[in-house]
């Protein structure tokens, strides 16, 4: 058989359609009504036939039931972070820039700087932002050209005065708190010149303090009635609060376990790691801990290393190792996880998962299969750096400065705070605590100490 194209349809090929007529109801002839249903009467026997229904039979049996109650529903309430529970930590009143808001009332504390390394220059630029009192600046050390270090310093933050010497700074009135930012050597008695001398103390994050040290320091602030601060500042940032107040208000259950792990680092990301114990493994700052490591430390650079804490049933794990590009940090918990995201050690986000069932999850799938239920998360951008100081920046994430500088403030105008809602003396008796412990192990030759 032999096929042939087809031709296009054309529609010339077909006649015109006539038009329909209009539908006239009269077409129709009248429906006769429906006669009512009458029951028909039973026969004798007939197999076929349905047997009449006994209604009086049918209400008796009714009666052999309790009475059906309909069924009440009632939500599922889960309390989000930052309701008001018992012991929640306050956010921070925050401007359009980020910057803390701080009381009308009280006035501004006069800062003084001991410093002028990169981190200095960060804190400098975070008090610039906040619109705080900078009085003074020191040089760290008294060596040459830690004079023209220090002019210059205050040139460039608007600082009005210098000096060449802890002791004159010591000495200056004019000065109500002093942040100090030397080598770890000379933090210890620096700080104890300082709150000699009646002024409030901000000392960076402290490696190498001892407890001793840092029991007399502590002692010395509490007789002269001054506020002696660890520059422990990753707990301030909004997103550690949020992580704080998801963990404390009861609703992700019970904390299972902590793991962190950030790219090779030194002492000082060290104690960023460990302060995260204290927040949350042992907000009470006492307690016993069994502690191991691995690795080792080096006196200078980034090392790799491993860290495991344990407190009342809760591990707390931290790695620091090559195939980690930044530190984040997860909290498994009974009912969800929570995480805050790289950088950890100055985080602008963290969120958490409240799962159906009881399921820890991970980071990347929170309820393991489960169904979610809540969920919550913060993003909180760091202040803009102020533009006339990038060329001076030290860190990436220096502006954070703002939120542990901020709590200081609030706290000074208040007569009865002797300590840090955010950060309680016994919390940093127990990260210097647990530093102490886990350098004395990291910088030895040996490998996996344990307690």
């Amino acid at each position: 058989m032999k096929w042939e194209p087809m031709k296009p349809m054309v529609w010339d090929d077909f006649p015109p359609m006539e038009p329909m007529a209009p539908l006239v109801w009269d077409d129709f002839p009248p429906m006769t009504p429906m006669q009512p249903m009458t029951p028909k009467p039973s026969s004798s026997s007939s197999s076929s036939e349905m047997p009449p229904i006994d209604w009086d039979l049918m209400d008796s049996m009714d009666d052999d039931f309790e009475p059906f109650e309909p069924m009440k529903w009632e939500p599922m309430v889960f309390k989000p972070p930052f309701s008001d529970f018992e012991g929640a930590l306050p956010m921070p009143e925050l401007d359009g820039g980020g910057v803390p808001v701080l009381p009308k009332t009280g006035s501004r504390l006069r800062w003084g700087l001991v410093g002028t390394c990169s981190t200095a220059r960060d804190f400098a630029a975070s008090l610039r932002a906040m619109g705080s009192r900078l009085a003074v600046v020191a040089a760290g050390a008294a060596s040459q050209g830690a004079a023209s270090r220090a002019t210059e310093f205050a040139r460039a933050y608007g600082i009005p005065r210098s000096h060449v010497n802890l002791e004159a700074l010591a000495a200056d009135a004019t000065v109500d708190i002093v942040y100090i930012a030397v080598a770890p050597e000379l933090q210890a008695s620096a700080a104890q010149l300082f709150l000699r001398a009646g002024k409030h103390v901000l000392l960076e994050r402290p490696p190498r303090l001892s407890l001793e040290q840092y029991d007399k320091l502590a002692a010395l602030a509490a007789v002269s009635g001054k506020l002696f601060v660890l520059n422990l500042w990753t707990r301030f940032f909004p997103a550690a609060l949020y992580a704080q107040n998801a963990v404390k208000s009861g609703g992700q259950g019970a904390l299972l376990r902590m793991q962190g792990a950030a790219p090779p680092s030194n002492a000082a990301t060290l104690v960023d790691m460990l302060q995260y114990v204290a927040v949350f493994l042992d907000p009470d700052g006492e307690g016993d801990y069994l502690v191991r490591t691995a690795g080792q430390l080096a006196a200078a650079g980034s090392s790799e290393f491993a860290v495991g804490i344990a407190h009342a049933g809760v591990n707390a794990t931290f790695s620091a190792s090559a195939v980690t590009t930044e530190f984040a940090l997860t909290l498994f918990c009974s009912r969800g996880p929570v995480t805050i995201s790289a950088p950890a050690d100055a985080p602008s986000g963290a969120g958490y998962t409240i799962c159906l069932g009881k399921a820890v999850g991970s980071a990347s799938e929170p309820c393991a299969g489960d169904s979610a239920v809540s969920s919550g998360q913060l993003q909180q951008s760091l202040p803009t750096y102020p533009k006339s100081l990038v060329a001076g920046r030290g860190v990436q994430h220096g502006m954070g400065y703002v939120y542990i500088a901020s709590a200081i403030e609030r706290c000074a105008y208040t007569a009865s705070c002797t300590e840090l809602q955010e950060l309680s003396v016994k919390q940093q008796r127990l990260v210097v605590r647990l530093t102490a412990d886990v350098l004395s192990r990291l910088e030895k030759p040996a490998h996996g100490q344990v307690d």
